[in-house]
């Protein structure tokens, strides 16, 4: 079996739908199965590498929109490599995310080529864009390219029961649901050492983003929260992570020294501070499956997060961590503070939310699922 994966990003770019697909075809490649990646070269990375078994190709591209949204140029290597992928025999075409331009192109190719597409969605509504008209612009695009992709492709996956019902928005009959996951067996349990590296006394409670620096993020309104948090109790906040929105945060937190920067690090790196992080907090306006939320729950942190997208699929309000409407202020604050003031209720929401991650997202557990049923659809008339 040999498939040919159509992602906007791949390494090295960071993020959760290129996470999801290393994580998950890494192991199809270990048990086996050719994995081509057809991506976007963002990064000025070569054209052409291999990567941890998986072979991947670069396309060049356009960058816009503050570098979230990628387009592929139409050049001699996109030629080039076009050419090579026909030299290939492929079981299965995998787009990843209706929004992106390099998805159509891989549900063309594999329409053209008369090869089976499946394709994966992470989304679970239309993108979050600040400017009316870009907001216009996606939802059309939604409608036209992504409801084409996503209701035409041969079979439809969606990485939580939110993302496959906005693919049913977008045409779709039928689905199935191959979770974003985490590595279980990495992560690790509190920490006191990084605590006494950074300088963060005995006493100061810690509270952690990590994610990309965009607006949509919502990092503008945990900033707020935080101000008016630490009029109360002794805390920090770690901001992990880089994007284009960076700026503006840095100059909205200037003056509190507790709003430390960390800019992005490795996974293993983030592992070790959601070790000493006592409430994270992820403000996101839009989420799939969150992969830091994930993350975050396998550590043990208490969780607040806004009740977007797949994100009530990991946190069940009042059971295993705290859910708030998006940019909603006041609950954001209040949310934070009821998990300050209750050190017991920290303990219980984090252990419960470990609990849930480990049964039911871990990788293991889903590339299994995820192999037995392309195993079926390749012997199915």
């Amino acid at each position: 079996m040999r498939i040919a994966v159509f992602s906007a990003y791949c390494y090295p770019h960071k993020g959760g739908v290129e996470r999801y697909v290393y994580e998950i075809y890494r192991r199809l490649a270990e048990q086996g199965i050719e994995v081509d990646i057809v991506t976007c070269n963002t990064d000025h990375a070569p054209p052409e590498e291999l990567y941890d078994g998986l072979k991947v190709y670069r396309l060049d591209c356009w960058h816009l929109l503050g570098e979230t949204y990628p387009i592929p140029k139409i050049n001699r290597n996109s030629i080039r490599i076009l050419r090579l992928l026909n030299k290939n025999v492929y079981s299965f075409i995998n787009t990843q995310t209706r929004f992106f331009v390099i998805s159509l192109i891989g549900f063309l190719y594999g329409k053209a080529r008369r090869i089976p597409v499946i394709h994966t969605e992470h989304g679970t509504q239309h993108s979050y864009l600040s400017r009316r008209l870009f907001q216009y612009l996606s939802k059309v695009y939604d409608h036209t390219a992504g409801y084409l992709v996503t209701k035409y492709s041969d079979y439809q996956v969606a990485i939580s029961e939110a993302s496959g019902e906005f693919s049913r928005h977008l045409g779709c009959k039928t689905y199935i649901k191959v979770y974003n996951g985490i590595d279980s067996h990495k992560l690790v349990r509190r920490s006191t050492e990084l605590r006494s590296r950074l300088g963060i006394p005995p006493g100061d409670i810690v509270i952690t983003f990590v994610g990309r620096l965009i607006e949509a993020k919502g990092v503008q309104d945990l900033i707020v929260s935080f101000n008016e948090v630490c009029r109360q109790y002794k805390a920090k906040m770690l901001i992990v992570g880089k994007g284009n929105y960076e700026l503006p945060l840095r100059e909205q937190a200037e003056g509190n020294l507790d709003i430390w920067f960390l800019g992005e690090k490795t996974e293993k790196e983030i592992i070790e501070y959601l070790s000493i992080t006592d409430i994270f907090v992820n403000p996101s306006y839009s989420e799939g499956l969150p992969t830091s939320v994930l993350e975050a729950a396998s550590c043990g942190c208490a969780i607040v997060a806004t009740d977007v997208g797949g994100t009530r699929e990991i946190i069940h309000d009042g059971k295993n961590g705290i859910l708030f409407p998006p940019r909603n202020l006041e609950a954001l604050t209040h949310s934070i503070q009821t998990l300050m003031e209750n050190k017991h209720l920290r303990a219980a929401y984090g252990e419960r939310a470990r609990e849930t991650v480990e049964s039911k997202y871990d990788w293991d557990v889903i590339v299994s699922y995820y192999v037995s049923f392309l195993r079926t659809i390749a012997v199915s008339p």
